[in-house]
């Protein structure tokens, strides 16, 4: 017993073997661009502490990503890295200004 067809079936051609696996295929999602103001909605949605984080992040030469792709230790090593450097931009931010932030939206911005 064989599973190959008999040979009293008709060969099938390279077009109708192309066009049989064309009737599933589905038109491939199309990848769109943010616009400018959704881009600009998705940033000033975010709280200062994540903006502040992504700049540590970048200076940093990492990403959530990366981050999380981590092992445990290393995952500790650069989030407790991460909260230093944030400690002490929010350090730098109180004590570098003229005068004190009356808020914490003036705080953020100093040391934004």
């Amino acid at each position: 017993m064989s599973i190959l067809p008999s040979s009293a079936a008709a060969p099938l051609s390279f077009e109708s073997i192309l066009s049989l696996q064309s009737l599933d295929d589905e038109e491939p999602a199309q990848l769109t661009e943010m616009s400018a103001t959704e881009k600009f909605l998705k940033e000033a949605q975010k709280t200062p502490m994540e903006r502040m984080r992504e700049q540590v992040l970048a200076s940093l030469g990492l990403s959530e990503d990366a981050l999380s792709q981590m092992s445990p230790d290393e995952r500790r090593a650069a989030e407790d890295k991460i909260r230093e450097m944030i400690e002490e931009k929010i350090r730098q931010g109180m004590n570098g200004g003229d005068k004190s932030p009356g808020s914490n939206a003036e705080m953020m911005e100093q040391v934004a």
